[in-house]
């Protein structure tokens, strides 16, 4: 078991690179920060 957070940053980025598919393209960038100042950010390019 993970923490919460880590499924909830993976739903996001699934159905925002759906969202981009359906579009056809586009550009995203999804962050999240956590306690302790540990951060990511995952960027997304489609088509």
């Amino acid at each position: 078991m993970g923490h919460p957070q880590g499924a909830t940053a993976l739903r996001a980025i699934a159905e925002m690179i759906e969202g981009l598919v359906l579009r056809g393209c586009g550009h995203w960038l999804i962050q999240g920060r956590a306690i302790g100042n540990s951060a990511m950010a995952v960027p997304v390019n489609v088509g």
